[in-house]
């Protein structure tokens, strides 16, 4: 497989990447690790792969941005979950873009104030397990690594991605892979209501003053939460539409507040930036109910205006910042490159 653009080609052509394949590399990550610390380093990760007969003719220099993309926070190892949550993240952002599919949102649990919160568990999808052994291998792994760290309350099942403060709600929000929005009390950081943003893997989220949650998901979508309390959400966050249909997965996003209107970008997993621009008033009756009754738009909402993308980079957008003294855009990616850019004017500074 061509780990060029992370595990895309390998996904896709399913060859080398089978599951006698995957068994050679995980007893080829167990044999490296000469000191039974369960990281791999760079220079063995690489050795681990020139060791399995199928993954020989991959270059060193694929295998080492392969090892910089799962080494996301820099630490300078990988361990084999790692590995193999990078594998199944691939595998589900190329179901979604293949087939078109989304997971529909499901339950809200709030908690009470009772030591013990009873909940119904996650409902992972897993009609994919039944078309190769090795997403179902994948699949028992992630399901015993959620397991192992549940604690069967509120809580989120897997990595915790992001965490934002939302001061008018007096709380915290986090993201994680298990397809979970939770709810925390600022002052005593207890848990307070779980969301279920779909099956997918939550990929960033961002919030602005005024303007609603904006929830980025490997299933295409984007998906918007009120963050206002109400009788009937004393929590907040609830949830007020979705855009479908991405062209690519939306992997960061940022609100921008410009003199006339708000902006929401998002990079994507292509290097692109996408934009829309929002009006006063947005949503309303032209876009469609989905089964949540909330509002669903085909890649984007009614009074929402779609700018062109334009490309920055070769590989996933990982973060956008913005210099409102400069109207300056700054981006960062997995292809190790920053940029900077006039975002009125697309034109790139630096």
């Amino acid at each position: 497989p061509d780990f060029t653009n992370t595990t895309e080609n390998s996904m896709k052509a399913r060859g080398a990447m089978n599951l006698d394949t995957l068994m050679q590399l995980k007893a080829a990550f167990e044999k490296v690790d000469v000191d039974n610390s369960g990281d791999l380093t760079e220079e063995e990760f690489v050795q681990a792969f020139k060791s399995v007969r199928a993954l020989q003719s991959q270059p060193k220099e694929q295998l080492a941005h392969l090892f910089m993309k799962i080494d996301a926070t820099s630490t300078g190892t990988v361990d084999w979950d790692e590995f193999t949550n990078h594998i199944l993240l691939e595998q589900e952002r190329l179901s979604a873009t293949e087939d078109g599919t989304g997971a529909d949102m499901g339950d809200v649990y709030i908690a009470d104030d009772t030591p013990e919160v009873q909940i119904k568990p996650p409902r992972y999808n897993t009609a994919s397990e039944d078309k190769d052994k090795t997403s179902r291998f994948l699949q028992q792994q992630a399901s015993e690594r959620r397991s192992a760290t549940s604690t069967g309350g509120i809580m989120h099942n897997d990595m915790i991605d992001k965490i934002i403060n939302v001061p008018s709600l007096g709380a915290y929000v986090t993201a994680g892979r298990d397809g979970f929005l939770v709810v925390w009390q600022a002052d005593t950081m207890q848990a307070k209501k779980q969301i279920r943003n779909g099956s997918a893997w939550i990929t960033d989220m961002s919030y602005m003053p005024n303007q609603p949650l904006a929830v980025c998901s490997i299933d295409r979508t984007i998906t918007f939460y009120d963050t206002q309390k109400s009788s009937r959400h004393p929590y907040g966050f609830e949830p007020l539409a979705r855009i479908n249909n991405l062209d690519n997965v939306p992997m960061s996003a940022k609100w921008v507040r410009q003199t006339d209107f708000d902006m929401l970008l998002f990079g994507d997993d292509r290097g692109n930036i996408n934009s829309y621009r929002f009006e006063d008033v947005w949503g309303g009756a032209q876009a469609s109910a989905g089964s949540m009754g909330i509002e669903m738009g085909n890649k984007k909402l009614p009074g929402m205006k779609q700018y062109l993308p334009f490309k920055l980079h070769t590989d996933w957008v990982t973060k956008l910042m913005y210099q409102y003294n400069s109207g300056t855009l700054i981006t960062s990616s997995m292809d190790s490159t920053l940029r900077m850019v006039d975002l009125e004017r697309k034109k790139t500074k630096w």
